[in-house]
């Protein structure tokens, strides 16, 4: 265009001639819906992308699946069963994101059996008898013996001391000369009584 002409179609006008901002502005936002378009669009050729994507891993499968066992054929329709029915692509601060909706997979429960021995309960039966208190005293010959020495012995004198004797395993001879140690300790003990005359009175009063 050759300076000085005037293009048709277009009229001179002072208006904004001197309004920088806006029409930076306005720039900018062409600017901004031109780029808002281009990706939509590629946003959209994305989304394609990805079905047919999706569409060829399910040929994929089933074509394994045509070829595998029963079992094998099972396992891959369970996995087929849980493909995404539709992709969306979506642009968030972290860099662009696919998302879709998945069937939530059925809770699978076990169950177990236990089955016991008699063996089994003959240990547990065993350990709870160990475990257990006894009430009363296991008999034997010697507990049976002081028990009778006891009824036969003991008694009270005038003053209403409890008397009885001291049972001895076996006959007195069998003590041997031990009457000189005996009285050593007598007087060993009554030295020490000695030393306090109150704990003296008290014994000598028992």
């Amino acid at each position: 265009m050759v300076s000085g002409e005037r293009s048709p179609g277009i009229e001179e006008s002072d208006v904004f001639k001197e309004d920088y901002e806006f029409v930076k502005t306005v720039i900018e936002q062409l600017l901004e819906e031109t780029k808002t378009q281009e990706s939509e669009h590629n946003s959209q050729l994305e989304l394609e992308r990805l079905k047919l994507e999706r569409v060829k891993a399910e040929l994929e499968l089933a074509q394994l699946g045509n070829n595998a066992s029963k079992s094998e054929t099972s396992f891959n329709k369970c996995e087929t069963e849980t493909s995404i029915d539709v992709f969306i692509k979506s642009d968030s601060v972290f860099g662009y994101i696919v998302g879709g909706s998945v069937e939530d997979e059925p809770n699978l429960y076990s169950c177990g059996l236990i089955c016991g021995s008699e063996e089994l309960n003959s240990n547990l039966r065993k350990f709870w008898e160990i475990e257990e208190i006894d009430n009363e005293l296991p008999k034997n010959l010697e507990n049976s013996i002081c028990e009778e020495h006891y009824a036969q012995t003991h008694k009270r004198d005038e003053s209403g001391k409890y008397i009885v004797s001291i049972p001895f395993k076996e006959h007195w001879s069998c003590l041997g000369n031990s009457k000189d140690i005996a009285l050593k300790r007598l007087e060993s003990l009554w030295t020490r009584l000695s030393r306090d005359q109150d704990y003296q009175k008290l014994y000598r009063d028992f």
